[in-house]
């Protein structure tokens, strides 16, 4: 190996550990390095995202059944679902979910029809963000 291709790389390698050392909130230059402690911009999430779950609600057989559910007061919806029990077998009804806004908090709803002759049931689940306590 050549003698300038050992300088190149030692020089190099002394100019990274300077620059890494001049940026750094450690060095010994930096007056504002303990100033840098910032707040989080956000909350941590850890226990803050809650599913909340409605009453099963009756689908009486032949009609179409919506069921709408809010997130708490100050709660952001974030998504929802929306289940079917009752039945035996494949049940025959359909089911519509979506989420509905307008004049107040964001509600997640779920819509049956139900063409059975049988009573079934829906559940609707809707997963909050609460607000930060």
């Amino acid at each position: 190996m050549s003698t300038k291709i050992v300088i190149a790389c030692a020089a190099s390698a002394l100019a990274g550990i300077a620059f890494v050392l001049s940026c750094s909130d450690d060095a010994p230059g930096s007056a504002d390095a303990a100033v840098c402690d910032c707040p989080a911009a956000e909350a941590p999430l850890e226990g803050r995202v809650v599913d909340v779950v409605g009453p099963a609600q009756d689908l009486p057989a032949n009609t179409f059944t919506a069921v709408t559910l809010s997130c708490p007061a100050g709660a952001i919806t974030l998504s929802g679902g929306c289940s079917l029990s009752g039945f035996i077998g494949v049940p025959d009804a359909s089911l519509i979910a979506s989420v509905k806004s307008g004049g107040g908090p964001q509600e997640w709803e779920c819509a049956w029809a139900n063409r059975s002759p049988d009573i079934l049931q829906g559940t609707v689940t809707v997963t909050c963000l609460m607000p930060v306590p």
